[in-house]
């Protein structure tokens, strides 16, 4: 049997690569390749329509396979010392740095990631797992009392069996931010990533056990959402289970998580997050490629995307200038040439229903489309060029939605709390940014808007670049309908671990 997850489209020229994706078409459990039989779906370079070859697709079965192999190797991993483990990480991020140009190349094959953009940042995923590596340490219990009468504590044991259901957009980081903290935290793990976007979660399952990971400890299982994606939600072996994708699929997947198993989940959702810049900023003529990367990095697809921009009603025609020039800087076009910053959206589904957006963007609201070079990407491949639109009403799903591409909204107001108000006049809650140097405003906003996590920037010399940010590890909980569960640090670590409480009498 063969289905087809998109369309194919009029093909160009294929693009020389060192990869074979044909070496991760196969499910990877145990520490070997699992063969399926329950059908094949062949994937198209989202650029140029060619197809990349077919992947086997498991379902039920393979996701029983994979939690007894997890199982099976659980006890072991977590019997080892935390110095152990680390060491075991330590070889597999240097494996990781060994083959980042391969991990970019199946991201630009699969998903249109400009090949250099996703190189770079693979190769800061090396640090990130050094230092889950050293948090790690940082595991430990609650001592509540110790007396000559009573010595009563709390101890981390790890979870047991962790599923990762992770999405297509980012596929290395995706897998990994999931996979590093629960093996760091002594539990073995089930992923199962996109359809869209199986193999770079296989190459990393055969990597991890070339860097020594126990057989059965990294387990990836290609499959559907409704199938293998069902499966692991129900399933009675699955002691706690992660989640990132959709608002409309984390909902589903807690719901059968809970009826089936009543296992604990973490899910982290959609996003439709505002970045207000207050007046005094835009004195500053060096913000403006950071706000255009803020909402465009990956052409859009990206859950923490600030795709509202607020600003006040005097400067809408200033912020039309900045984003305009700013765009000359991000050409858009083919994925591995070294000069692209934006490719194509991932596939033939996705862009359908970006450009649906678009046409509501165009009929309704001011639409203004970017200037962004190498406009000959929109003969051929799901591209679409960045582009914003204003005076868009109140009750648009343009500002209600998420959208994953690279359209951006701009929105005026005439007061601080004015700001405040429209930047919560979501059922999001995920992400944010302020740009201001005003002390009192920075503090207000950040007390009152409500989202798992905020940036303020005091001017373009301060700012990072907008993007994911591996070194830090600072930790947020997604707020209304962008997820619960805490994320990132020490603290998205402990969630990988359950609390036993112990009390000795005497």
């Amino acid at each position: 049997m063969l289905e087809r997850l998109t369309r194919p489209m009029t093909s160009r020229s294929e693009p020389q690569t060192t990869v074979d994706p044909g070496r991760f078409s196969q499910s990877w459990i145990a520490g070997g390749a699992y063969g399926s039989n329950e059908g094949l779906y062949e994937h198209f370079n989202p650029a140029t329509g060619a197809s990349i070859g077919r992947v086997e697709v498991a379902g039920a079965e393979a996701v029983d396979h994979a939690v007894a192999a997890a199982r099976a190797a659980q006890p072991g991993w977590a019997a080892l010392s935390k110095t152990e483990r680390a060491r075991i990480m330590m070889n597999f991020s240097a494996l990781i740095s060994r083959d980042v140009l391969m991990l970019a190349e199946l991201e630009a094959l699969e998903v249109g990631r400009p090949c250099n953009a996703a190189a770079g940042l693979i190769a800061a995923v090396p640090e990130m797992m050094r230092r889950y590596a050293g948090l790690a340490d940082q595991i430990s219990g609650d001592l509540f009392e110790a007396s000559s009468a009573r010595l009563a504590f709390a101890r981390r044991r790890p979870r047991g069996v962790v599923a990762a259901i992770v999405p297509w957009n980012v596929p290395v980081l995706n897998v990994l931010i999931r996979a590093v903290p629960a093996l760091m935290a002594g539990n073995t793990v089930v992923v199962k990533p996109s359809e869209y976007s199986p193999r770079a979660a296989v190459a990393l399952a055969m990597i991890a056990t070339e860097a020594g990971l126990p057989d059965g400890a990294f387990n990836v299982v290609i499959g559907l959402g409704q199938q293998a994606g069902q499966a692991l939600a129900e399933h009675p072996g699955i002691d706690f289970l992660t989640f990132t994708g959709s608002t409309a699929s984390g909902m589903a997947v807690t719901r059968a998580s809970a009826m089936q198993s009543l296992k604990p989940v973490a899910v982290e959702c959609g996003g439709k997050s505002a970045q207000i810049l207050l007046d005094d900023i835009f004195e500053d003529g060096g913000i403006w490629p950071h706000i255009f990367v803020s909402a465009f990095w990956n052409s859009g697809q990206w859950c923490a995307a600030k795709t509202r921009l607020l600003v006040p009603a005097s400067r809408l025609a200033d912020t039309i200038a900045g984003l305009r020039a700013a765009s000359s800087e991000f050409p858009v076009g083919d994925p591995f040439d070294p000069a692209t910053a934006l490719g194509p959206l991932a596939n033939r589904v996705q862009h359908e229903r970006v450009e649906r957006y678009f046409e509501m963007a165009r009929s309704s609201t001011s639409y203004v489309e970017l200037d962004c070079p190498n406009r000959s990407a929109e003969k051929g491949g799901c591209f679409a060029l960045p582009g914003i639109a204003t005076e868009v009403p109140d009750n648009s799903p343009l500002l209600q939605e998420e959208i994953f591409g690279p359209l951006l909204s701009v929105q005026t107001f005439e007061t601080v709390d004015d700001a405040i108000r429209i930047a919560n006049s979501t059922n999001y809650g995920l992400s944010g940014a302020l740009w201001t140097n005003d002390a009192h405003d920075s503090h207000k906003v950040s007390s009152e808007i409500v989202t798992g996590s905020l940036a303020v920037y005091s001017s373009a010399r301060a700012a990072r670049p907008a993007l994911p940010d591996l070194g830090s590890l600072q930790y947020y909980e997604p707020q209304r309908q962008s997820g619960f569960g805490a994320d990132g640090g020490l603290a998205g670590l402990h969630a990988y671990t359950t609390a036993q409480a112990v009390a000795f009498h005497n």
